[in-house]
């Protein structure tokens, strides 16, 4: 599927992650674990 990785997300997702951690200067903003599925998926 386009823009798909197997078991990294979307490309979209990644970027998402992406911009959120550079944007706070810290990866602990980045927690998965506590974010919705629609952030994840």
């Amino acid at each position: 599927m386009e823009g798909e990785t197997k078991g990294n997300g979307t490309t979209k997702n990644r970027a998402y992650w992406a911009r959120r951690g550079f944007d706070a200067e810290s990866p602990g903003v980045c927690n998965t674990f506590r974010a919705p599925a629609s952030k994840v998926a």
